[in-house]
């Protein structure tokens, strides 16, 4: 895995020299990593914008069998500070457990389907 912060010290061409061993070796794996990512020795993980958390929360409340609650977290997700109201919402409902269940499901999905995708074998 290659920290924002070693990237970062990677494209600025930043002298390592005075830092510690530790993170020296750290910074040089992120070059390796970035100077080669397009060689196919290397692939990207998908980032949080490929992710779109935003659909998947949209996606569960279509799943909610309890009309009320799927309009209360409709309400919940549409417009500026979606995120905070509907994990106000799944609290307010008792259904926190559900959605957890629902997001690491999806994750996982979208986790076997990005390997599938680049050729990598998933394992569950």
């Amino acid at each position: 895995m290659v920290s924002d912060e070693h990237a970062r010290l990677v494209e600025d061409e930043v002298d390592i020299a005075e830092l510690p061993a530790w993170e020296q070796e750290a910074i040089e794996l992120a070059a390796e990593i970035l100077l080669h990512e397009n060689d196919g020795d290397y692939i990207a993980l998908p980032s949080r914008y490929d992710i779109h958390e935003y659909s998947i929360m949209k996606t569960f409340c279509h799943t909610v069998r309890n009309s009320k609650t799927a309009d209360d977290l409709f309400r919940a997700i549409s417009g500026k500070g979606a995120f905070q109201r509907f994990k106000e919402a799944i609290h307010r409902h008792g259904i926190e457990q559900e959605w957890y269940n629902f997001k690491e499901k999806s994750f996982r999905d979208i986790g076997r389907d990005w390997c599938e995708e680049n050729s990598i074998t998933w394992q569950e």
